[in-house]
């Protein structure tokens, strides 16, 4: 049995033994810490296989001779020579954990679960996939009319949980109350549904994107789709948070208006959710004796380039992205139904068949009674897009 002593001599020795090697080592340092741990100085050089401080410690202690000491004062000496050698092994582990390359990857954070702004609208919790909510009580009366950009525009509150705005473009010279009185259904539709109503005053607007030497002075005096993206949008959004990212937004457009939902749809197509069209003219060049189209575009016979490309929807069909309903009257005899006809059959193969309703009854005139009518269906269309 090996006694206390004996591993008191041994230690001895073996401390002498690593001081010898320490003066070897080209970085006393480095080469202690290398000696009594069995691990590298953090340098990259080649080296040996590292060993751990407790194989170190065990190939030293057999490789010295375990003999009694010779005297107490040389047991003393031994015992002095242990401990300090044990304080200097703790006092060294810290260097002894393996140094990492500085081409070591770094090890991947957590991923922080409390962000949800990259995960699918479907795999969002309901709180963070409601739209954000507009300041609706900054609305004194259930209808405000407010002036923005130099024309007047209605607002209606919805009279359910807000789900929604809806723009209703007014037809050529009709006024903005036109829809809910002359059609007192049209508007009650979308308000018992909870969405609220946007009127603008559009008075005699082709809803155009530009004006041309040839356009008639008392055009330029209305609003166009300029103005809707311009003026009325950032208005409504900055003061009211109205019309902004997460919220339903649609466009009903009667009559020019349709057209004007349609133009808005191709400018903006990103601001909207859905259109619906009634009873609108999409491709002016296939009415060259319009006197609407005459006194903005000039001439047909001397612009027919100009009707044929600006402001004109088919022209421009294979930009279109919007959901839309379309409807038009098949007795209509101020707009030709084919022109509804024409933009349904031009955006079938552009868009999937539940992104795309076209309504045409034959009886139905360019009428009050029949834009009214279409309220339900166009609510059930909307209210059906994924």
């Amino acid at each position: 049995m090996i006694s206390f002593f004996s591993f008191g001599a041994s230690a001895s020795l073996w401390s002498s033994a690593l001081r010898s090697g320490a003066r070897k080592s080209a970085r006393p340092f480095g080469g202690l810490a290398a000696s009594v741990c069995g691990c590298a100085a953090p340098l990259h050089i080649a080296r040996p296989k590292p060993k751990t401080a407790l194989g170190a410690a065990k190939e030293g202690l057999s490789a010295l001779p375990l003999n009694a000491p010779n005297s107490p004062q040389q047991a003393g000496k031994s015992l002095f020579l242990l401990g300090l050698l044990l304080l200097l092994v703790l006092g060294l582990l810290p260097a002894c954990q393996p140094a990492q390359s500085a081409e070591a990857e770094p090890a991947p954070l957590l991923a922080d679960s409390s962000q949800t702004d990259s995960l699918p609208p479907s795999q969002l919790p309901p709180a963070i996939r409601q739209g954000p909510q507009p300041r609706l009580a900054q609305f004194s009366d259930s209808l405000t009319t407010l002036r923005i950009g130099g024309h007047k525009v209605d607002i209606q509150l919805p009279r359910a949980a807000f789900k929604g705005s809806i723009i209703i473009l007014p037809g050529y010279n009709f006024p903005k109350e036109d829809a809910c009185q002359k059609a007192p259904l049209f508007c009650q539709t979308f308000l018992d549904a909870g969405y609220l109503l946007i009127m603008p005053e559009m008075g005699r607007s082709l809803y155009s994107s530009q004006y041309f030497p040839e356009t008639q002075a008392r055009y330029k005096r209305y609003p166009d789709q300029n103005w809707v993206l311009d003026s009325l949008l950032p208005n409504l959004q900055l003061e009211y948070g109205l019309l902004v990212d997460g919220q339903d937004n649609f466009l009903v457009g009667i009559s020019t208006g349709g057209r004007g939902a349609a133009l808005l749809a191709l400018a903006a197509p990103e601001r909207w959710t859905a259109v619906a069209c009634l009873s609108g003219d999409f491709d002016q060049s296939q009415m060259p004796n319009d006197g609407l189209m005459r006194n903005f575009y000039g001439p047909y016979k001397q612009f027919s380039q100009r009707w044929k490309t600006v402001d004109n929807v088919i022209a421009r069909i294979d930009d279109w992205q919007t959901p839309i309903f379309i409807g038009h009257g098949g007795a209509d005899k101020v707009v030709p139904p084919a022109q509804s006809k024409q933009l349904f059959d031009s955006l079938q193969s552009r868009l999937d068949q539940e992104l795309l309703y076209y309504s045409a009854p034959p009886k139905a005139e360019h009428n009050y009674a029949y834009w009214e009518a279409e309220a339900k269906n166009i609510l059930a269309f909307f209210q059906s897009l994924p």
